[in-house]
């Protein structure tokens, strides 16, 4: 949205952040229990990770049900204090990228979070490509279009208030073949639409294109002027 005005003045190419299948993709089956929910990203305050912790909150009458945080930023002493309080919260420090596979392997529901703000509804996260690839059902708590593709090719789901996203979580809880085709479902998913060499080769054409049609323009041009 924020670019649409640009649209027929100057050239434009969007394209999707993707991931690499190759590298993120499961490593093995996570544990039957505990069953993990797990953000890998930024603590800061746009990621609105209150919203997890309210989840968390939700979720305690549950044993087998832990939440994994996974990162660093200017939120982190917050989230500590708060795991002190929360039993099924745990608190992890970054990994190194090659590392990230084995975590999120060990987890169950990838979840991506953000302030309730629509413009923030159409960011692309890292996040949601490589949960998606390395065999996750993905959690939202915005609408937008990732919402969009977990519901048309049912891998994941979007609540935007804690009870019903905690709900939903139970479902895939309680119903571990779902699940299991969910997660299957989101792979083909990255594999199909967001694959970064798929998406860099369909990029460079896009730019060879873009570039002889501006040569062949320029040539067009001083013909014209050259009364040819």
């Amino acid at each position: 949205e924020a670019i649409q005005p640009l649209a027929g003045k100057v050239p434009l190419i969007l394209s999707h952040n993707g991931t690499n299948p190759r590298v993120f993709r499961r490593v093995g089956p996570p544990p039957y229990l505990p069953f993990r929910l797990v953000y890998a990203g930024t603590f800061g305050r746009v990621n609105h990770l209150d919203f997890l912790l309210e989840v968390a909150k939700y979720l305690l009458p549950w044993r087998g049900i832990e939440v994994w945080l996974l990162g660093d930023g200017s939120e982190r002493p917050r989230l500590e204090a708060a795991a002190r309080h929360l039993p099924n919260l745990r608190v992890f420090s970054p990994v190194p990228p090659e590392e990230l596979p084995y975590w999120l392997s060990q987890c169950h529901i990838g979840v991506s979070t953000v302030l309730p703000a629509r413009i923030l509804a159409t960011n692309a996260a890292s996040k949601f490509y490589h949960y998606l690839a390395n065999g996750l059902v993905v959690g939202l708590n915005y609408g937008g279009w990732q919402a969009e593709v977990l519901s048309a090719y049912q891998c994941g789901f979007s609540a935007e208030e804690p009870p019903l996203f905690a709900e939903k979580v139970l479902y895939y809880y309680f119903h571990r073949r779902l699940w299991w085709e969910s997660q299957a479902c989101g792979r083909l998913v990255a594999e199909r639409f967001f694959d970064q060499k798929a998406i860099g080769q369909q990029l460079l054409e896009k730019i060879r294109t873009f570039a002889e049609d501006v040569r062949a323009g320029v040539a067009s041009a001083s013909a014209a002027d050259g009364g040819v």
